[in-house]
């Protein structure tokens, strides 16, 4: 069976049937599933989709949830060091974040990604 490769264009998550990085997967659907929908872990994705407006608490906020989506990584083993950023991106009315951390095996992982408030 072959993966799905997520990956996020122009804010939107797009699937293809290119080879994964399950690790990186793992980032995506951890940060963009709303938290409490999935069927196989409701403990599974982040409360960025309850932000409705762009404020200087709310961009704080956005990282802490980042954070806790991601938490469940550290606790297993798979994801040290982790550093969020997040911004305001008034001109497209989201949040622009990026997120730094190194692999189990020490490997170093950047992503960098826009979540959109409505």
């Amino acid at each position: 069976m072959t993966d799905f490769k997520l990956s996020i264009i122009n804010g939107r998550m797009v699937m293809s049937y290119e080879a994964a990085d399950s690790f990186l997967n793992n980032i995506i659907l951890s940060i963009y599933i709303r938290k409490g929908s999935f069927f196989a872990d409701r403990n599974l994705g982040s409360l960025l989709y309850t932000i409705k407006k762009i404020t200087d608490n709310n961009i704080k906020l956005a990282r802490d949830f980042i954070l806790q989506a991601l938490q469940w990584m550290i606790d297993a083993g798979r994801m040290s060091d982790l550093v969020v950023l997040t911004e305001p991106d008034h001109k497209n009315n989201g949040i622009r974040f990026s997120v730094s951390c190194k692999k189990k095996n020490g490997q170093d992982v950047n992503f960098s990604s826009f979540y959109p408030v409505v």
